[in-house]
């Protein structure tokens, strides 16, 4: 079989929200402005909500330089916010808990048959760096949202991505989809391409949808993939 899988990055080759969590108390550890962790992160998800109510489709509205920016903006100068930054994630690239036995699965079957294309959101000097510190240079496509200009699942995005994919199509290539998201990562390829699509099920919502498969962990799907 000839394989194209598209996957997710964030939540799907790790659980997201324990490696998040790690990040910000560091962050609150190396700070003096807060002195309770509650109040801190009270003020931060406050933040992010008002960025990420103005900015919308932007893909800067996941970035957690402008949180500090603003959380921080007149208390801390430029530079120490740009470390908090850094800190950030460095912390979360250093705790992510990624699938190393899948990710090694992957490395053993790529050849001309298999194909793996990355589609997230997020900027791409980050998304860049956790590729490169896990050892995920596997991908022969890696597009994020910065690059498009919207992000996953704007229209945008998808007329964006749909020509390499469609290339890929064309040579009898079985399409696979696979991420945390039903939305963002496996419809637009179910419906269009009628690909096989993976929802990880890190929050145990057990959401069923046409033409998908819940998996509670990263590990079932790529072996599933791989059975075909």
């Amino acid at each position: 079989m000839k394989r194209l899988i598209i996957f997710d990055l964030d939540d799907t080759f790790y659980e997201y929200e324990s490696t998040h969590k790690s990040a910000l108390e560091k962050v609150f550890q190396v700070q003096n402005s807060f002195d309770d962790y509650q109040e801190f992160y009270k003020n931060y998800e406050n933040t992010k909500q008002h960025v990420q109510n103005t900015l919308v489709d932007s893909p800067s509205r996941h970035s957690k330089l402008i949180y500090f920016k603003k959380l921080f903006w007149g208390i801390l100068n430029t530079r120490e916010i740009i470390e908090l930054e850094n800190v950030y994630w460095e912390e979360f690239i250093r705790n992510a808990k990624v699938d190393i036995e899948s990710v090694n699965t992957l490395k053993e079957n790529k050849n001309q048959n298999n194909i793996y294309f990355l589609f997230t959101n997020q900027n791409l000097y980050v998304q860049l760096k956790k590729i490169d510190s896990w050892g995920l240079n596997f991908f022969d496509k890696i597009i994020t949202s910065e690059e498009v200009g919207f992000e996953k699942p704007t229209k945008e995005f998808f007329n964006y991505s749909e020509k390499f994919v469609k290339k890929i199509v064309e040579q009898s290539f079985s399409v696979f989809a696979i991420g945390d998201s039903y939305e963002n990562d496996i419809e637009y390829w179910t419906t269009n391409y009628k690909a096989k699509g993976y929802q990880i099920d890190n929050k145990n919502e057990k959401i069923i949808k046409e033409n998908m498969l819940i998996k509670t962990n990263f590990r079932n799907a790529i072996l599933d993939i791989f059975a075909e």
